[in-house]
């Protein structure tokens, strides 16, 4: 694994827990050398401290630890209705890593999962040949690498990017989508361009992120890596999601997408996704106990299919004053909405 340069997303972790079975992975102990005096303990299986009951995850964000494990399968997962498939009929996802280096208050994550511990899954041959048996029954398949974290935010620490980019950057009929937030540059310059391989970029206006996107790099530090990417000759994917009705002006979205494509050629952009705040039900219960203080989760939304959102009729008057403004810069068969 090559590591890089760039020191986004990186965590100072506390302790270092690491499964009897991933201890002597090439991977783990890769890992492990950039953490020479971090304490280690050794456990039976990841599940053992990250299911554990009462964990107090706004205590684990401010004090990260590390788990080294081994997924034994399955490796790969039918994509969630709830994510855009961007036209794809096969759409899937694959987790080599569960949660996020940053602390974005609306994200779902903090509801899913009973622990804020980082888990890195060290056995990628076995991830890699997951992918290439389910990528081989489809003609064209979609993989979201990002779905339960910010891979590339991560690269310095894990260079899952690099390694299923140059596993997989070949394979017929498959698109391998790394989402992320990150201010990370070092990737796109260093992995060479692909039709399979795109990188998607989350942006959110500068009042949004300010307010709602807690550790990650702004807005400006996201455009700069984008543009980055685009240089290196990469087709890039924008991601406005999510969108916030209330919070403010909807001026405001209307002069940022002016600024993101005054930066970002349009006949560089693959697609662009637009969708609004919405999350499981069961998902938002949980976040609104860790998160007594927060305005987001004390708001009332409208429940359709156990997921919560804004009201339709507001979320349907929303969409098309955006997308009316998108469609200035972008063709209308480019723009995939939720």
């Amino acid at each position: 694994m090559k590591m890089s340069s760039d020191i986004s997303g990186t965590r100072r972790f506390r302790t270092i827990y690491i499964e009897e079975t991933a201890r002597e992975s090439p991977v783990a102990l890769h890992i492990l050398k950039r953490f020479p005096d971090v304490p280690r303990v050794f456990i039976r299986n990841y599940k053992d401290v990250f299911n554990r009951p009462r964990q107090d995850t706004r205590w684990q964000a401010r004090y990260p630890a590390l788990i080294l494990a081994v997924q034994p399968g399955p490796h790969v997962f039918p994509g969630p209705e709830v994510c855009q498939s961007f036209g794809f009929k096969a759409f899937f996802y694959a987790s080599l890593l569960l949660n996020c280096p940053f602390d974005c208050e609306y994200c779902f994550l903090q509801g899913m999962y009973p622990s804020a511990y980082t888990v890195a899954f060290v056995n990628t041959d076995d991830f890699i040949r997951s992918i290439r048996e389910e990528a081989a029954q489809h003609e064209s398949m979609l993989l979201a690498l990002s779905y339960d974290t910010d891979l590339p935010a991560f690269e310095n620490t894990f260079p899952y990017v690099r390694t299923l980019s140059d596993a997989l950057r070949n394979h017929p009929g498959l698109t391998l989508e790394f989402r992320s937030k990150s201010a990370v540059t070092s990737i796109y310059t260093e992995i060479p361009p692909s039709e399979n391989i795109l990188f998607a970029f989350s942006l959110s206006p500068r009042e949004i992120a300010g307010r709602f996107e807690n550790g990650a790099p702004g807005t400006e530090a996201r455009l700069h890596a984008a543009e980055t990417a685009i240089a290196a000759g990469h087709h890039i994917r924008l991601c406005f999601d999510p969108i916030f009705i209330g919070e403010v002006p909807d001026r405001v979205y209307e002069d940022f997408y002016a600024e993101v494509f005054s930066r970002l050629p349009a006949e560089n952009i693959r697609d662009a996704s637009h969708g609004f705040f919405r999350m499981n039900r069961s998902f938002f219960g949980n976040i609104a106990k860790s998160r007594p203080d927060s305005r987001l989760f004390a708001a009332d939304y409208e429940v359709k299919d156990d997921v919560l959102s804004f009201s339709q009729d507001q979320m349907h008057l929303i969409r098309e004053k955006h997308l009316d403004v998108l469609a200035r810069y972008l063709p209308k068969e480019k723009i995939f909405t939720l």
